[in-house]
């Protein structure tokens, strides 16, 4: 008998059976005939766990015992410390090739037109050709080994840019760097997202105190002194990586005083516990075909897509000052306030997501308010003070790109591969489009104003907020289809009911 022929209940059961209980289907592996996937779409009823009221938690889910929120909580402390430091430090750098250009390296190395823009996304390019062979080396390799490793590598090729004399050496040196870069809840993918705008931040205040102090000492100059600073803060967090990182419960090791045996053991059953809800299924044309026929992947491929495109609309900021006449420590410090925003918008947004328990109404508001920002750089000929505004509220664009990285996570929990290539696809689409985007549209010598761009980022983030409802449709949509196969393995409705 196909699968096909089975009733909903008994796919289940079948499934189990044939994996000795190792896995479980898949929700999207269940054949749900197409006119009942229709009316589950446009149904009029609410989702069971939208009609409930959610309890709100700050950290931990209710339902886990004392002992499991005590060991999240501490390998929170342990993992996401070391990650947030490390992508504080990412976004330090990033922020810093900004900051140099404004303070000196423009005319040091006598760049024009597309060179700042090569000189920023040559470094996403090769993160992006990167990405799959160091996710693989990150298996095969322990991550508190590897980790550090690339961390201090990393470090050393910042500092590298000192001895850089040209355009083309220190465009080979990002490259580099982003080849090495390769490598749950909102409120912890905020936490994380927020430490990489600290870093942004952060970078305008460095280069400004270094610029001051360090200018022309020891024969270099101000932008140079910046990226030794890099240097002497990534080492110190790539060493503690090798003494806290826990690797993974396949391949742990205990850490003395943090991470006792027992905890690992605990970790071992709990991943357990989710490898037969996952299951593991073998790479081929039925996964393939199922990323490439689900929704998840094409929907949300072009929201994270269409969503990210608009922030560059506010990352040319310090270029902007300098071609308003502004001096160099005004350049660099005066677009923090734009990460300062970011950082207040991803803390707040992540907890509000969490409180109401879902994505859309967050995703909406924030998107209003970045459009406001992004309407003001449009106009362009406003008050000062309302152009600061204007460069202000696009710092909302991190708490959108997150809503809609959060959102997609939780949309493909059943499946982990389609999770994996969904998200995989996120990213891959939108460093070859948002590359040739920006040099089209910001090139430097349409500064200060960069008519183009704003206006085609105003039109995409109008797109982008419409999409957002696009995505309640189908969310809505996927919680039925949960609903309604939790019914069937409970019992609740005939096995040849159609609909709700």
């Amino acid at each position: 008998m196909s699968e096909k022929d089975l009733g909903i209940k008994d796919q289940i059961k079948v499934d189990v059976n044939e994996s000795d209980g190792s896995s479980s289907v898949a929700l999207e592996d269940i054949n749900i005939p197409f006119k009942q996937k229709w009316k589950l779409f446009w149904s009029a009823k609410n989702p069971k766990n939208l009609s409930e009221k959610q309890p709100f938690f700050l950290w931990s889910p209710p339902g886990r015992s004392s002992y499991e929120k005590k060991l999240v909580f501490k390998l929170d402390c342990i993992i996401l410390s070391y990650v947030c430091l490390s992508f504080f430090v990412r976004w330090l750098d990033a922020s810093n090739v900004n900051n140099a250009y404004v303070s000196g390296m423009q005319e040091d190395l006598k760049m024009h037109g597309n060179m700042y823009n090569w000189l920023t996304r040559g470094f996403y390019l090769a993160y992006a050709v990167s990405g799959l062979p160091m996710t693989l080396l990150v298996t095969k390799v322990r991550p508190s080994i590897l980790l550090p490793t690339l961390e201090i590598l990393w470090g050393i090729v910042c500092l590298l840019v000192i001895t850089c004399k040209t355009y083309k050496q220190i465009l080979a040196v990002r490259v580099i760097q982003g080849f090495l870069e390769g490598v749950d809840l909102t409120k912890r993918s905020s936490l994380y997202a927020a430490s990489g705008s600290l870093g942004a931040m952060f970078g305008g205040y460095i280069q400004s105190g270094v610029y001051r102090s360090l200018n022309n000492k020891g024969g270099l100059p101000g932008w140079k002194w910046i990226f030794v600073v890099d240097f002497i803060i990534t080492i110190p967090i790539a060493i503690l990586g090798f003494f806290i990182i826990p690797d993974t419960p396949d391949r742990p090791r205990v850490i003395k005083g943090i991470l006792s045996a027992e905890d690992i053991e605990f970790c071992k059953e709990r991943v357990k516990v989710v490898s037969v809800t996952s299951g593991k299924k073998a790479l081929g044309f039925g996964v393939v075909k199922k990323l490439l026929t689900s929704w998840q992947f094409w929907l949300f491929s072009w929201y994270y897509l269409i969503a990210n495109l608009p922030n560059d609309a506010g990352s040319y900021w310090g270029i902007v000052l300098k071609e308003q006449g502004y001096n160099v420590y005004q350049r660099n410090n005066i677009p923090t306030t734009q990460s300062a925003m970011n950082v207040f918008a991803l803390f707040l947004g992540g907890i509000y997501c969490d409180f109401r328990g879902v994505k859309w109404d967050g995703a909406a508001i924030c998107h209003g308010f970045w459009l406001v920002g992004i309407a003001i750089l449009v106009k362009y000929d406003v008050p000062q003070a309302v152009q600061f505004l204007g460069f202000i509220l696009v710092g909302f664009t991190g708490i959108c790109t997150n809503i809609c990285c959060t959102w997609a996570q939780e949309m493909t929990r059943e499946d982990p591969q389609l999770r994996a290539g969904t998200l995989g696809m996120m990213n891959l689409a939108l460093i070859p489009v948002s590359t040739v985007f920006s040099l089209f549209a910001f090139n430097t010598k349409y500064a200060p104003r960069f008519e183009k761009g704003t206006r085609i980022c105003l039109v995409f983030l109008i797109i982008s907020f419409f999409t957002g409802f696009v995505a309640l449709a189908f969310d809505r949509y996927q919680r039925r289809k949960r609903d309604l196969i939790e019914e069937k393995i409970n019992g609740e409705t005939p096995e040849d009911t159609e609909v709700f």
